[in-house]
């Protein structure tokens, strides 16, 4: 008994040690439990908290609450402009994402200043795109592809690998880093792309002042996040190990566990 006392206390340490470290470099985090009039409030204590724009809806998450964005709309959750959103090197995007058919419809869950104008020379997003006729911008691929955008209309590289056959109504955990020079994508976990093999890639360094916007892309209103849900979104000015991307999968950020996040009742979000 005592030595299995050990062995959970061992446990528990570890992972508090892993989630303490989490907390280094992170940005803003919604968890889309916390809403309070039109605003979602962010868990990082930050207070970059995200504006509701438009008519997007609350639906059930993977952890409680999730959002799904209206049709054909470029108005969505979104963050009001902020220096701490300026992220010109290092950089990790993460989201649970659920798709009712992922092989319907193109959506963005991060976008800022993707398709903002020439002024705007760095941006980052993830998407998932349907590619009929494969075209040099995703790397020739056709299917679903899913994509991480980086850089402004005259220096943008779009780093994109065709998604295998997805389970359809489940959530799939997405991350995408950056460090300045190669870009890595996670799918539930597991390294799906690596830029290493292409050599280093360079975009530009210069930030914008865009909002950013979750579960839509401004200007590309056909781009909007209707068809399946977002929830968990964080994002870090630094590049996460795959230990610790494995942490976040398993819902451990800030210390908060996943029973004590899908508490959230619909009468606290409908009451706010």
């Amino acid at each position: 008994m005592r030595h299995t006392a050990v062995i959970f206390l061992v446990g528990l340490f570890t992972v508090l040690s892993a989630t303490a470290g989490l907390d280094e470099g992170l940005v803003v985090y919604l968890t889309f439990d916390n809403v309070k009039r039109n605003w979602i409030l962010d868990a990082s204590g930050n207070e970059l908290d995200a504006e509701i724009v438009g008519n997007p809806h609350f639906v059930r998450g993977k952890y409680g609450v999730a959002i799904q964005s209206a049709a054909d709309t470029d108005e969505c959750v979104t963050l009001p402009a902020s220096d701490a959103l300026n992220i010109s090197r290092e950089i990790t995007l993460s989201a649970w994402i659920y798709r009712d058919n992922w092989t319907e419809g193109s959506g963005y869950w991060f976008d800022k200043g993707c398709y903002a104008g020439k002024a705007d020379l760095h941006a980052y997003g993830m998407a998932v795109f349907q590619v009929k006729e494969a075209h040099w911008e995703l790397g020739d691929l056709k299917g679903t592809v899913l994509v991480m955008l980086l850089g402004g209309p005259g220096n943008q590289v779009r780093f994109s690998k065709a998604l295998p056959k997805m389970e359809n109504e489940k959530w799939h955990h997405i991350v995408g880093t950056y460090d300045g020079a190669f870009v890595k994508m996670y799918l539930d976990g597991e390294v799906f792309f690596d830029s290493k093999g292409f050599g280093p890639t360079e975009v530009a360094a210069d930030t914008n002042n865009q909002e950013l916007r979750i579960g839509c892309a401004k200007n590309r209103p056909q781009f909007a996040f209707d068809k399946g849900a977002i929830d968990e979104v964080a994002l870090w000015q630094r590049v996460l190990t795959q230990a610790e991307i494995r942490t976040v999968l398993k819902g451990n950020i800030l210390s908060v566990s996943p029973s004590d996040k899908a508490a959230t009742t619909w009468g606290d979000i409908k009451g706010s």
